[in-house]
């Protein structure tokens, strides 16, 4: 098998298609994917990372219930509240229930936090390669930009040529930039490419593969 075809979907995989929605953002900035139940949290964070358009440059949080989940390297001491993403499947969390909530958080100076919801769980297409972005709506906000309410008085002050900071923003921003613009292809050329690139995690344990 090539790398262009799609990965075969395992017998009786389900595919959870989640909703992603950027809190506090107005109108919302939101994605919908499509995932194989058995993605660990590892591989979670880098759809939310790609699909919605960030740097990956900050620390990221899971908090599903009461379980909080992120990713250290091997020389890091992780906090004693806190699990190895890697570790643990979409499944094994229960997430797989129409209904089923849970949060990513990214950067924690600007508090990036997305809502995910489960709007289904359906059967894996053997001719679909996974994870897939299925639509979105807005274009995500720049890294470093001071959280949503910095991004909207960024947007302000790039619209209206008398704000006292129209050109320092401008220039920060960059003119490419538009508010609107959320590219579907581009995400899905991109969630391809790093996940066949990945090497399949092994010697997780039952937690990951339940």
């Amino acid at each position: 098998m090539t790398k262009t075809q799609p990965k075969p979907a395992a017998k009786g995989e389900k595919v959870l298609q989640l909703k992603i929605i950027l809190a506090g953002s107005k109108p919302p900035i939101w994605r919908r994917v499509q995932v194989r139940e058995s993605m660990h949290l590892g591989e979670m964070h880098r759809v939310v990372q790609i699909a919605m358009g960030w740097e990956d440059t900050h620390l990221h949080l899971f908090q599903v219930g009461d379980r909080s989940f992120s990713l250290f390297s091997d020389t890091d001491d992780a906090p004693a509240e806190e699990e190895d993403s890697r570790t643990v499947s979409l499944r094994a969390l229960g997430l797989v229930r129409k209904g089923r909530k849970f949060t990513y958080t990214y950067d924690f100076g600007d508090d990036w936090i997305h809502e995910i919801e489960v709007e289904a769980a359906q059967p894996a297409d053997p001719d679909v390669f996974y994870p897939v972005c299925v639509t979105g709506r807005k274009a995500c906000p720049p890294d470093d930009c001071g959280g949503v309410w910095g991004y909207y008085e960024l947007l302000e002050a790039v619209k209206n040529p008398r704000h006292p900071e129209h050109k320092e923003k401008r220039a920060w921003l960059g003119g490419s930039f538009d508010p609107d613009l959320f590219d579907v292809t581009a995400v899905n050329e991109r969630l391809r490419a790093t996940f066949e690139a990945m090497e399949p995690v092994s010697g997780l344990g039952d937690a990951f593969r339940a």
